[in-house]
C-alpha cells in the first residue's frame, strides 16, 4: 500500500511540475486494470494462476488477460504521449 501511494503522488507530482494533466490517464488505467479480475476472476484462495492444470475457465483466463494488457497499457501510454512530445521527458520519469 505505501509503494501504491508513492506511486499515485508521484503521477500527480510530474503532472502538477509539468503543468500537464495528460499522464494521469495512466493511473486511470491502473485502478481500471482490477475490474476484469473483480468481476470475472476466481477467489484469492486458488493456486498461482500460471501455473494451474486442469482449469478450463475461459472467463478467468480472459479477465487475467485483460488485466495484463490493461498493466502494460498504463505503462506504455506515458511512452506514447512522449514520443508524441504532448509531455515532456521529465514527466516520464516521474
Amino acid at each position: 500500500a505505501l509503494l501504491t501511494g508513492f506511486g499515485v503522488l508521484f503521477v500527480v507530482l510530474g503532472c502538477a511540475l509539468a503543468d500537464n494533466w495528460w499522464p494521469l490517464m495512466s493511473l486511470f488505467i491502473f485502478i481500471f486494470a482490477a475490474v476484469p479480475l473483480l468481476l470475472c476472476g476466481e477467489p484469492s484462495s486458488s493456486t498461482d494462476f500460471i501455473m494451474t492444470s486442469g482449469n478450463d475457465n475461459i472467463l478467468t483466463d480472459q479477465a487475467q488477460f485483460l488485466t495484463g494488457f490493461f498493466g502494460v497499457s498504463g505503462v506504455a501510454l506515458n511512452f506514447v504521449l512522449w514520443h508524441g512530445d504532448v509531455i515532456y521527458g521529465s514527466t516520464l520519469v516521474w
